[in-house]
């Protein structure tokens, strides 16, 4: 169930200032992993090994109003070396390092799954050796409280 911000996702919104933040973005299968509101990092089994060449990207991020919520898109690009790559991936995920009272992080920064969502299509890495998400291909979009 891609297309969500998580329950750590909507703290990170409303109680982080995120004005210098950078988000990394990673890859994986939803059709495997079926990703809910409340998973976090840990959740995520398919992401392509980094064994390859794969590796996750990072860029800056801002929150904005999308159709009345709240959300994320990416505004840059991301580019990922997948040569040497077999996994199938259809959706991203975007992980912010914070200190998270929903994840009883006890104030000690760690890796969360902040948001998740379907990329255009399903891609078998195989078949590339560098994948693009362009700017503005990923919508991540949480329900206002």
């Amino acid at each position: 169930m891609a297309d969500l911000v998580t329950n750590i996702g909507k703290e990170y919104v409303f109680d982080v200032d995120q004005d210098t933040d950078s988000i990394t973005l990673l890859l994986y299968s939803d059709a495997t992993d079926a990703l809910t509101e409340s998973d976090d990092l840990s959740a995520i089994t398919t992401e392509p090994d980094t064994a390859q060449t794969y590796a996750r990207q990072t860029s800056a991020i801002q929150t904005k109003s999308i159709n009345t919520n709240f959300g994320f898109d990416n505004e840059t690009d991301f580019v990922f070396d997948v040569s040497g790559n077999s996994e199938n991936v259809d959706a991203a995920g975007l992980v912010a390092n914070f200190a998270s009272s929903v994840a009883g992080d006890g104030g000690t920064a760690t890796d969360h799954l902040i948001a998740a969502a379907f990329l255009t299509q399903t891609r078998d890495l195989s078949e590339f050796d560098t994948l693009t998400v362009v700017a503005g291909d990923l919508t991540f979009v949480g329900r206002n409280p």
